[in-house]
């Protein structure tokens, strides 16, 4: 025996010429933006999300510039000499601290929002900035003063690959 709330939308349903009543059954089933949310942002979706990541990978870029060069010898704390001449012709420069004439790679924040900076960057700081994007696999971008910024803690990837370079 069929409810009268449901015999009222059958025939509410059935009233209206130019829609079937299957699409008009339909369109009692909208979804509000907060269930949506929720429903997208399900733990489970995001477990299949990632599994379908694994199976189609998406191609890695590669990088523009290789680095050729080797230090002849490398401290304990991660300092190399800087070669005499620069190893390749490149479109942006980093240039080394006047004191200790190291690397200007440095870690800002604290864990979740720990980010990188490369400092004293001359010429082509974008240029920069799309190496370490795919050098690191997060975005990279330029702020004020020509420095690199990238999320999360990456100064030993990006160092070795400035020494690599030849700078």
């Amino acid at each position: 025996m069929m409810s009268l709330v449901a015999r009222s939308v059958r025939t509410a349903v059935a009233s209206v010429p130019c829609m079937p009543v299957a699409e008009a059954m339909q369109v009692r089933c909208v979804h509000s933006k907060r269930q949506i949310k929720r429903r997208e942002n399900h733990p489970i979706r995001h477990r299949l999300r990632k599994l379908a990541e694994k199976e189609n990978p998406k191609p890695v870029p590669e990088l523009q510039f290789e680095g050729t060069y080797t230090p002849p010898w490398t401290s304990f704390t991660g300092w190399s000499p800087a070669p005499a001449t620069p190893a390749m012709e490149l479109p942006f420069h980093v240039s080394r601290t006047d004191r200790a004439k190291e690397l200007p790679v440095y870690s800002k924040g604290k864990h979740p929002y720990t980010a990188t900076v490369v400092r004293k960057v001359e010429g082509s700081a974008d240029e920069l900035a799309k190496e370490i994007t795919v050098l690191c696999g997060k975005p990279a971008e330029v702020r004020l003063g020509n420095h690199v910024w990238v999320r999360g803690h990456h100064t030993e990837k990006i160092r070795s690959f400035l020494i690599s370079l030849g700078l």
